[in-house]
């Protein structure tokens, strides 16, 4: 699945850029929000992701079993937020 918040910051800096221009600050703004927003799909939630594996499994090693298992799956890849950003800038280019 792509990633929605790549597809909606990307969208986001398409549309401030159609309407007001690259050269302003509200574009430079709204670029660098949807950096960080695809850096942190793909980096920071997807290292969280490992970290729950790792945890969920020295609970389970040690038959914790009244702990709630962490969800694994919370980043996204490289390919998950390309798609977003792709898929946010057809749909900026539309509207």
């Amino acid at each position: 699945m792509p990633s929605s918040h790549s597809a909606v910051a990307v969208c986001l800096a398409t549309i401030v850029a159609k309407h007001e221009g690259i050269e302003t600050s509200n574009f430079a703004i709204s670029l660098f929000f949807a950096i960080v927003v695809m850096c942190d799909a793909v980096g920071v939630r997807n290292t969280v992701g490992k970290q729950s594996k790792v945890l969920n499994d020295i609970l389970q090693d040690n038959k914790m079993s009244n702990f709630e298992k962490l969800q694994e799956m919370t980043g996204h890849t490289p390919f998950q937020v390309v798609a977003g950003a792709f898929i946010g800038l057809i749909i900026g280019l539309i509207f």
